[in-house]
């Protein structure tokens, strides 16, 4: 089982850092837009790897965020229902990302519900087995719940916020939660020296310092010295979902980036309701 020693340093070609060059930045901002926004859009990757545009990730999420507030707060306006405008903007921002973090989350659920037993000896052959089960596209039992818990507990996150903190918190929670990514690629070591985390590349300072300001900054507009507190809630999930990720699974997957990104945006919804 490679890890992130084994499988990152010392390859130089693995670690990606900020565009150095104009030519770079539109190819990263391309490479970002197409990779979160796959409604009418295919994903084929840029020249660079896929860490080295995860910068801007947390703008992409803003204009995610954006778009489905529009729609949300358009059904508010016809129908005066939060619940609905709430339902509206979750669903428009689950179609314009094609749901493949929700989708990455219920295949780490799947994973989270192999025990070690059943003939699977060895924690590496555990992980493997997980990692097996995570390759499956029927979703199972543990994924089902995974999501059903999560997706409600984001959807009643939006309403009991009110409208105005479901403004604010889409505006500002959306963006941080992509961060996510880029700290779990940069921070948990590889689950498997192949797949998506392993082809997205390792993720420089750089990158991970700029995608942190950039998620930051709309909480910093709209909630003012409070946004400190949504990062403390940030990191702190973050950390419990890669400690898991290398716990259940070795480290680090494409799918396990996908469920970070979820699960962190749950927490800052919940934190959002606290705040209003």
């Amino acid at each position: 089982m490679k890890l992130r020693s084994e499988a990152r340093s010392g390859d130089g070609a693995s670690e990606v850092g900020l565009p150095c060059s104009w030519s770079s930045f539109l190819g990263d901002a391309r490479t970002g837009f197409l990779f979160g926004v796959r409604i009418g859009f295919g994903f084929e990757g840029g020249e660079r790897r896929l860490s080295g545009s995860l910068w801007n990730a947390p703008f992409v999420g803003f204009l995610v965020g954006l778009w489905s507030l529009f729609f949300g707060l358009l059904i508010f306006w016809l129908t005066s229902s939060l619940w609905l405008g709430g339902l509206t903007l979750l669903g428009v921002m689950v179609l314009t990302t094609g749901g493949f973090h929700e989708d990455g989350l219920g295949d780490v659920f799947d994973g989270f519900g192999v025990k070690g037993w059943g003939g699977v000896e060895g924690r590496e052959a555990l992980w493997r087995h997980r990692q097996e089960v995570m390759k499956d596209s029927r979703v199972g039992a543990y994924g089902v719940m995974g999501l059903i818990l999560l997706m409600s507990g984001r959807f009643f996150g939006v309403v009991e916020s009110g409208l105005e903190g479901m403004v604010m918190g889409v505006l500002s929670v959306v963006p941080l939660s992509r961060v996510s990514m880029v700290l779990l690629l940069r921070f948990v070591p590889l689950a498997k020296a192949e797949g998506a985390a392993a082809d997205a590349g390792f993720p420089t300072w750089g990158v991970v310092l700029v995608s942190l300001v950039l998620g930051l900054l709309p909480g910093l507009w709209f909630w003012g010295e409070g946004v400190l507190f949504l990062m403390c809630v940030f990191l702190v999930t973050v950390c419990v979902w890669g400690y898991m990720m290398r716990y259940c699974f070795g480290g680090i997957t494409g799918d396990g980036c996908g469920g970070g990104v979820v699960v962190s945006e749950c927490a800052l919804w919940w934190t959002v309701v606290g705040m209003v």
